[in-house]
């Protein structure tokens, strides 16, 4: 027999092996009905956790299972009582135990909703989820109802008419939008079911995401569909990677043109230039023969980061692109994202970046926005097997690699791909950020098929094909120039060295 006190085992004082039995009893009799229940609310990779804590973990309210009991939390009780009871007041035809009671019904289900086992007594959970659930729906009416008041003073807060302290809105939203957050649109569809008026479902869900989404949704959905979606955080996702959903892999080509053998050029200008601080006047002549090949490149469009840059990225920045003729256009979507070869036009949905809530325009801030792509992120990399594609993954990836700093984003910003007041450096650093959390292997047909063509195109343009000739014979000719170099330095530094003995003309190298 198993022992209960194994600190390995599921077994605890509140969860006996009697219980345990009676559960999987209740499962293979209702087998049929759990399958048609998938798995939706994941918790989070602690790899992944331990890059953003704050991102994935709640940090004021806690809604279902995963979160509701620990003590940080706990302390924010009585406001989701308060929305539960202004909630069940304001909308449902029955009290408080018979909504517990209708919650019930459908717990098996509503337990195979959640990635782990939940070690909650029936009528416990059932309690549980009827005050988060109904918390949940007066806070996410609330908010959108704020929002969409002209009349709103700046100074109010959604929730003084049921709660008489302001908690902080943003804090609300973002723990709202939390993965391990979300509570199975099974559950609130059987509160509303409760409600005095049946016609009143949950179509301020879509209102709610279209104030919120920093990205532009890709389609619609009817009030009489919200309920069919896992809960509000897929049918965000849903709403913004609608019609992406394919199982292909495209791989994109790796260049080998990059030798790993290229030297990193960064010592060796630190030493000549150290050097030309000396009193040695033909010291300085190495570093000014360095300054006239840069020059020289620089005349022909190439940068000198471009030139020394040993890795190649896997798609060229947004402002490498401008510079070869490529512009950028708005599409309606992360589907709709192509690059046109002809008229070398790379098209991008719109995302609103900013630094601060706009009640007039957008609902989100930029903590709540890294949230959002975050929590998105997890969800669908959690949710989808390695067969499918994954549509939003990628499309950050994108933004990741044409936005490496502030001329990048800059570059989005006069395109109208990228809208709102946040801080161009801020928009690098949030994409940059992301990218810690992503692995390489992730894929999507269409926007590969972008990246592909972009490559393709980049690769070539004149300036990236003269970069890589003058790259392939300097590098091949690199360990001689470094000793011609290095021998000059030295006889140079002889030569100077004598002279300072004997009363040489001297040269100075201007």
């Amino acid at each position: 027999m198993l022992s209960s006190k194994s600190s390995k085992s599921i077994f605890t004082s509140s969860f006996s092996e009697q219980k345990w039995v009676a559960e999987i009893t209740a499962i293979m009799e209702n087998e049929k009905e759990a399958k048609e229940v998938l798995v939706s609310v994941f918790e989070v990779p602690e790899a992944l956790r331990s890059v953003n804590t704050e991102a994935y973990t709640p940090q004021l309210l806690a809604f279902g299972p995963f979160h509701h009991f620990k003590p940080k939390l706990y302390q924010m009780q009585r406001f989701k009582v308060a929305a539960a009871t202004k909630a069940q007041s304001d909308w449902l035809a029955v009290d408080f135990q018979q909504l517990v009671a209708h919650v019930k019904q459908p717990q098996l289900r509503i337990r195979t909703c959640y990635q782990t086992h939940l070690d909650i007594q029936k009528d416990t959970l059932a309690c549980l989820m009827a005050i988060d659930g109904l918390a949940l729906l007066k806070l996410l009416h609330s908010s959108l109802s704020y929002y969409k008041n002209s009349h709103k003073s700046s100074s109010k807060n959604p929730f003084d008419d049921f709660y008489g302290r302001s908690p902080d809105l943003d804090m609300i939203l973002r723990d709202i939008l939390m993965l391990e957050n979300q509570i199975p649109m099974i559950l609130l569809a059987a509160i509303a079911e409760k409600y005095r008026e049946p016609h009143n479902n949950l179509q301020y869900f879509v209102e709610f995401i279209e104030a919120i989404s920093p990205l532009q949704l890709a389609s619609k959905v009817r009030a009489t569909d919200v309920v069919n979606y896992k809960h509000l955080l897929d049918l965000f996702y849903q709403l913004i990677c609608h019609g992406t959903d394919s199982s292909e892999q495209v791989e994109i080509p790796i260049d080998q043109d990059s030798s790993s053998n290229a030297p990193d050029c960064g010592v060796f200008k630190k030493f000549l230039a150290s050097l030309s601080k000396l009193d040695l006047r033909c010291a300085a002549l190495p570093e000014k023969l360095v300054k006239l090949l840069l020059s020289s490149l620089e005349l022909l469009g190439i940068s000198a980061h471009d030139f020394f840059d040993k890795d190649r990225a896997w798609i060229p920045t947004a402002s490498r692109l401008t510079k070869t003729g490529v512009t950028f256009s708005v599409c309606e979507g992360i589907r709709d994202i192509k690059f046109d070869k002809k008229t070398l036009v790379l098209e991008l949905p719109v995302i609103t970046l900013n630094a601060k809530r706009d009640q007039g325009k957008i609902l989100n801030s930029k903590r709540t926005t890294d949230v959002i792509l975050r929590n998105l992120i997890a969800f669908e990399s959690l949710s989808k097997d390695r067969s499918q594609s994954l549509p939003f993954t990628r499309y950050t990836q994108l933004m990741n690699g044409l936005i490496d700093n502030d001329k990048d984003a800059n570059v989005l910003k006069r395109a109208n791909i990228i809208k709102g007041d946040l801080a161009s450096v801020e928009i690098a650093n949030l994409f940059n950020g992301l990218s810690e959390s992503i692995e390489p292997k992730d894929r999507d047909i269409n926007i590969d098929n972008a990246i592909k063509n972009i490559n393709r195109y980049y690769d070539n343009t004149l300036r990236v094909k003269t970069n890589k000739l003058l790259k392939k014979y300097i590098y091949s000719s690199w360990k001689f120039l470094t000793f011609l170099t290095t021998f000059l330095l030295l006889t140079m530094m002889a030569l100077e060295t004598f002279c300072s003995f004997y009363a040489c003309k001297t040269v100075r190298f201007i």
